[in-house]
């Protein structure tokens, strides 16, 4: 479940913890009425507080998600440079923009949680490097968007090559 695109006005919104626990408690009934229940996980922002993330993860282990996914894209526009120093648009930029970001997040999950729930990297993996250095932050899988896009299906082996 995503409810961190800074794209959806009101969206992040959702992130805070009683909104989450509402939805997620909601789904997580649904789900488990099913025949083949679904794994259910969800991705965060970049730019959540660590407040913020704290009550995420003690969410996630109190009703017992399957994972979270680190991360979405960030509305900051730190480290930008522009032709006139200005940076005009807005929504969500992914990539290297959120590359550290992601990884420190990755990393203080899974720390928090000492390895307890699974994390889905996501943000800014567009090499072999990139990859190792989010499992070694604790991602139990990555996640290739925007990569993706610019390299084409061929990034997959590239980033595999570790």
């Amino acid at each position: 479940m995503n409810v961190s695109s800074p794209n959806t006005p009101g969206l992040r919104e959702l992130q805070e913890k009683d909104a989450l626990r509402k939805i997620l408690s909601h789904l997580q009934t649904i789900n488990k009425q099913q025949h083949h229940p679904k794994p259910i996980l969800l991705k965060i922002a970049p730019d959540l507080t660590v407040s913020q993330v704290d009550d995420v993860i003690d969410l996630a282990m109190e009703i017992h998600l399957d994972g979270l996914v680190a991360s979405n894209t960030t509305i900051s526009r730190e480290g930008l440079i522009t032709t006139d120093n200005v940076v005009k648009e807005t929504g969500g930029l992914s990539g290297l923009p959120v590359q550290q970001r992601s990884t420190e997040l990755v990393r203080y999950i899974h720390q928090k949680t000492n390895g307890q729930i699974p994390i889905i990297a996501s943000g800014g993996i567009f090499t072999a490097a990139d990859v190792k250095a989010k499992l070694d932050a604790g991602a139990s899988l990555i996640q290739v968007w925007t990569g993706f896009i610019y390299e084409g299906p061929g990034i997959v082996g590239k980033v595999l090559r570790f």
